[in-house]
């Protein structure tokens, strides 16, 4: 399937939401390349964790800022974000003109996905779902503020939940054109 994209599709939502994952299939059905920022920052900087051991939480977010508007700069695709990509206020002015959407996943879902995930710098120590629970909390109206969709990523696999964006952007492009 191929829409008529016009700007970045762009995936935001809480670490774990399926972002990458789900921004893999959804490039694929749309006919778009990938751009996963998490990825382009690891080829400029290295390897995430060690990169935010040895710099910070300040320089990290500054690269993350910088491959979001290298990407932006780029032809239309689908762009994985990090999860705190929205902290930044200039990265949240600059989605506005693109398609923005949310995935959205429960505490419970997030459990069960960071179980075997042990690379995630913000969550170390005793009880990651915590830290993940406060930190989604905390960035939740920002990932609103900059959404123009949002879909529930609690579902088994990408696919699934690449097959609902899929169809929530049909209903949005079909509408828009008859507006």
């Amino acid at each position: 399937m191929t829409l008529p994209v016009s700007g970045h599709v762009v995936l935001v939502g809480p670490m774990a939401s399926g972002k990458s994952a789900v921004g893999e299939i959804l490039a694929r059905r749309l006919g778009l390349s990938l751009v996963d920022l998490d990825q382009l920052v690891s080829e400029q900087h290295g390897p995430i964790p060690e990169f935010f051991a040895q710099h910070g939480e300040a320089a990290f977010r500054a690269a993350e800022s910088a491959a979001l508007i290298r990407a932006l700069d780029g032809p239309p695709s689908v762009i994985a974000t990090g999860g705190g990509v929205v902290l930044a206020a200039a990265n949240r002015e600059a989605l506005a003109p693109h398609t923005v959407i949310k995935l959205d996943i429960t505490a419970a879902t997030a459990a069960k996905r960071l179980t075997e995930d042990t690379t995630r710098p913000l969550l170390a120590g005793d009880d990651p779902v915590a830290a993940w629970s406060a930190i989604a909390a905390a960035r939740e109206p920002l990932y609103s503020e900059v959404a123009t969709h949002a879909v529930a990523a609690d579902a088994e696999g990408a696919e699934a939940i690449a097959t609902a964006l899929a169809t929530v952007l049909t209903k949005s492009f079909t509408q828009e054109e008859k507006a």
